[in-house]
């Protein structure tokens, strides 16, 4: 059985490092630079606005909330949503953008 529970403070910093040393495998699958993601993951370790899918208590997919940096927003280019990674390969599986300008 499947379930969704939100990330804590020290799995959303694991997943920031592991990110970083997967980067060169895995950043042709983000929309949006993977560094912004990886800074943005670090500057909210302590919100509980990421999560995780797990099927008997392994990971499966990553909920990750995303907000282009305060530069994209000023030349009008900023980008809000949420990545859906999977949890082994942390490719990104897709993008979904709720808000945009």
């Amino acid at each position: 059985m499947e379930a969704t529970r939100e990330l804590t403070k020290e799995e959303v910093e694991n997943l920031a490092n592991h990110l970083r040393n997967a980067y060169d495998s895995i950043k042709d699958s983000y929309d949006y630079p993977l560094d912004d993601l990886i800074d943005f993951l670090q500057k909210t370790q302590n919100k509980p606005i990421h999560a995780v899918e797990e099927s008997a208590g392994v990971a499966v997919k990553y909920f990750l909330y995303f907000s282009s940096p305060p530069s994209t927003w000023k030349a009008l280019c900023g980008r809000e949503g949420i990545y859906t990674v999977d949890a082994k390969t942390l490719r990104a599986i897709s993008f979904e953008i709720s808000i945009m300008n």
